[in-house]
């Protein structure tokens, strides 16, 4: 019966990550809406694909006009109010003041704000989702639970302040949400970057926008990667709440069993680890990025001794409890001791006739 926890185990995790896909869709959409905004801005300064100048460092120092202002400070007033926009805000009201706002210097600054957009509109998502996963992994823990000791027990729910805490937890030294800030902060710089090169390299708009594209395309990787990984931890740190919560001390490290699975996942599945030295990160997966093992209550053996689960006598048609860890095989071979072979037999074809009409 170990082997079926362990699987059971290993399901749940799957469905975890399963149910975020519709999550990690909207997200990856995000980065598209957010480049088409940054492309929106470049297209403004081309006609047909090339410069309106034949000097991109002319073109790059030109006064931007009024209509583009404005259109930038209307995507910022629709931000939420962070420090990063904040900032923009004031920079864009200096540089207005002093009328020394340049075309390179919008481009960078419309960089930023959809950068900014981008990252209150995937933080919000990532906690949705995540909050989500951590609450129905710690139902699902407690009724696996229930099933595997066979005694359903009273619990309680998970209420919005355990979920935060579980999702406050700062496991890995930073968390997901500065983690989110600081990749797409990289991410507009790299965007920024690319975009002057290519300008004072006097390349096509087309080239630019496949090497946009390309940047974006390292920037949605590092999102999906993130989103996946915190999954996989409030998730289990979910399960380990709720285990230790119904009086689990100790617990077996599962992996996935396929050829994907890391060498550090392979080397440390099968591992009972003690409640009070349960260290995510250490010896309670996630153990690295996008790492999908998990891990199972292991029940002291005076308990598994007790454990039951019903069955229904093939002979009386009394239901009946038995040893949980008693395999379809030893049972059959008990109900032959007791009734004989013929019998059983006999029985059980009877009742798959009656199954079948």
């Amino acid at each position: 019966m170990a082997g079926y926890w362990q699987k059971r185990a290993d399901l749940r995790m799957t469905q975890t990550h399963e149910e975020l896909e519709a999550n990690i869709a909207s997200i990856l959409k995000g980065y598209d809406e957010a480049l088409e905004e940054i492309d929106d801005s470049i297209q403004r300064l081309m006609i047909k694909g090339k410069f309106e100048m034949q000097d991109p460092e002319e073109l790059l120092s030109v006064k931007t006009t009024q209509e583009e202002i404005a259109r930038l400070n209307r995507l910022l007033a629709n931000a939420q109010k962070t420090t990063t926009i904040r900032r923009l805000k004031e920079e864009l009201t200096r540089l207005a003041i002093k009328a020394r706002i340049t075309r390179k210097a919008l481009l960078r600054a419309n960089i930023e704000a959809s950068m900014a957009r981008l990252t209150q509109k995937v933080e919000a998502q990532m906690s949705t989702g995540l909050s989500g996963a951590a609450e129905t992994m710690y139902n699902r823990s407690i009724f696996d639970l229930q099933q595997q000791i066979g005694y359903a027990f009273p619990f309680t729910k998970p209420d919005n302040p355990l979920i935060q805490e579980i999702m406050n937890e700062n496991w890995s030294g930073k968390h997901w949400s500065k983690r989110l800030w600081g990749d797409n902060k990289i991410l507009g710089e790299n965007l920024s970057r690319t975009l002057s090169n290519g300008m004072s390299q006097g390349k096509s708009y087309y080239l630019m926008s496949q090497e946009l594209k390309d940047v974006t395309r390292s920037g949605k990787y590092a999102a999906v990667r993130l989103v996946r990984t915190e999954a996989s931890f409030v998730a289990n740190q979910a399960k380990l709440t709720a285990l230790t919560n119904s009086g689990v001390e100790e617990f077996e490290y599962v992996a996935v069993l396929d050829a994907r699975t890391s060498e550090v996942c392979q080397e440390n599945d099968g591992r009972i680890v003690k409640a009070e030295d349960a260290v995510f990160g250490k010896n309670l997966p996630p153990l690295h990025p996008n790492c999908r093992s998990t891990f199972v209550a292991e029940l002291p053996d005076d308990v598994k001794e007790h454990l039951t689960r019903m069955s229904v006598n093939p002979v009386t048609g009394e239901k009946e409890k038995v040893s949980r860890n008693m395999t379809y095989e030893e049972w059959k071979e008990n109900l032959y001791d007791t009734y004989g072979k013929a019998t059983v037999d006999a029985s059980i074809d009877k009742e798959l006739k009656r199954k079948k009409t």
